[in-house]
């Protein structure tokens, strides 16, 4: 119990971390690569990986359940595409 907690509170504390997951799971989604280790790869070692971040959702479910007629990212939001 104690490290769930734990584990809240460093989530609370560094909120890219869900944004990171979400800005990976729509690129996933998105693109659906055959090798999705090597877009993980590509994608997490971007040189513009922080702007990506910074715009994603704070939340992965908003993905997971997006389509593009319900997709919240800014209309100027950066391409996560390679």
């Amino acid at each position: 119990m104690k490290m769930r907690r734990s584990n809240a509170k460093y989530l609370e504390e560094h909120p890219e971390i869900m944004r990171m997951l979400s800005a990976i799971t729509e690129k996933i989604y998105n693109e659906r690569p055959n090798d999705v280790l090597e877009c993980c790869v590509k994608f997490f070692t971007r040189a513009d990986l922080q702007k990506i971040v910074e715009r994603a959702p704070k939340d992965y479910s908003v993905v997971a359940n997006s389509t593009p007629e319900t997709d919240h990212r800014p209309d100027d939001a950066p391409d996560p595409s390679f």
